[in-house]
C-alpha cells in the first residue's frame, strides 16, 4: 500500500512539473512574440504631438476593417477615407451603428508626461448625408483610451462643425503620462443612414483626422553644485 502511494505522489509529482514547464515554455514564447512585433509608424514624443488617424478598408463588414493611429503625418498602408453609400455600385452593408477603434500602434520609447490641465485638440472630417432629403443624425462620439483604461469621452453635433462640415473636439481627460510601450487610441462611433443615396466618408490622415496632445518637455535632472565633482 505504501508503495503504491508513493507512486502515486511520484507521478502526481510529474504532471505538475510537467504543467509548470509547458506555461513558462509558452510565455516565453508570447513574450518573445510581442517583442518581435514592429512597431507600425511614428511614436509620439514631445517633438511630435500630433496623432494621425488611417485606416484601410477591406471586403469585408466595416467592423473588420483595419485602424489605427501614430504621430507620422504621412503612411503608406492607409487608405485616403472610409466610405459606405446606398446605391447600385457599393457594397451596401445596410444602415445602423458603426464603430471604428483606431488603436495606437507606434508606442511611445519613453515616457511622456502630458498637460492634464491642457485639452487634446482634434478634428475629424466625417460627411454622414442623406441625398433623399431628410436631415440624418449627425452625432459623433469619440473615446479616449490608453490600453484598456478609458479616461474621458465626447458627444459631437453639428454645433460642432465649421462652414465646412468638419468636426472639431477638445478631450479634457486625467491623464497624467504614458510609460514606455503604452500608446493612446480613440473609438469613432456614429450611425449610417438608412436611405437610399446616403452614406457617409470619414477622412483620413493629415487634415482628415487628427488631434495634438500636449505633451510637457522632457524633465531635467538638475545635479547639485556639490555633486558635480
Amino acid at each position: 500500500m505504501q508503495d503504491n502511494r508513493r507512486r502515486h505522489r511520484l507521478v502526481l509529482s510529474g504532471l505538475i512539473v510537467t504543467l509548470f514547464a509547458l506555461s513558462a515554455s509558452t510565455a516565453s514564447v508570447s513574450a518573445v512574440a510581442m517583442q518581435e512585433e514592429e512597431p507600425r509608424g511614428t511614436p509620439m514624443s514631445f517633438d511630435l504631438q500630433t496623432l494621425y488617424f488611417y485606416g484601410e478598408e477591406n471586403t469585408g463588414t466595416p467592423d473588420t476593417w483595419d485602424a489605427w493611429n501614430h504621430a507620422g503625418s504621412t503612411d503608406p498602408d492607409t487608405d485616403n477615407s472610409f466610405s459606405e453609400a446606398n446605391d447600385l455600385v457599393s457594397n451596401n452593408q445596410g444602415g445602423g451603428n458603426r464603430i471604428f477603434e483606431f488603436t495606437g500602434s507606434a508606442p511611445v520609447e519613453e515616457k511622456l508626461l502630458i498637460n492634464s490641465e491642457e485639452s487634446m485638440i482634434g478634428l475629424i472630417d466625417l460627411n454622414i448625408y442623406n441625398d433623399a432629403g431628410a436631415q440624418p443624425n449627425q452625432q459623433v462620439r469619440i473615446t479616449m483610451s490608453v490600453g484598456e483604461k478609458q479616461y474621458v469621452a465626447v458627444t459631437l453635433n453639428e454645433q460642432n462643425q465649421d462652414d465646412d462640415g468638419v468636426y472639431h473636439f477638445a478631450l479634457d481627460s486625467s491623464l497624467k503620462q504614458l510609460d514606455i510601450g503604452e500608446a493612446i487610441s480613440l473609438k469613432v462611433e456614429f450611425t449610417k443612414p438608412t436611405g437610399a443615396g446616403s452614406g457617409y466618408i470619414l477622412y483620413l490622415g493629415n487634415d482628415g483626422f487628427e488631434m495634438n496632445v500636449p505633451v510637457l518637455p522632457p524633465e531635467e535632472v538638475i545635479i547639485p553644485p556639490n555633486l558635480e565633482k
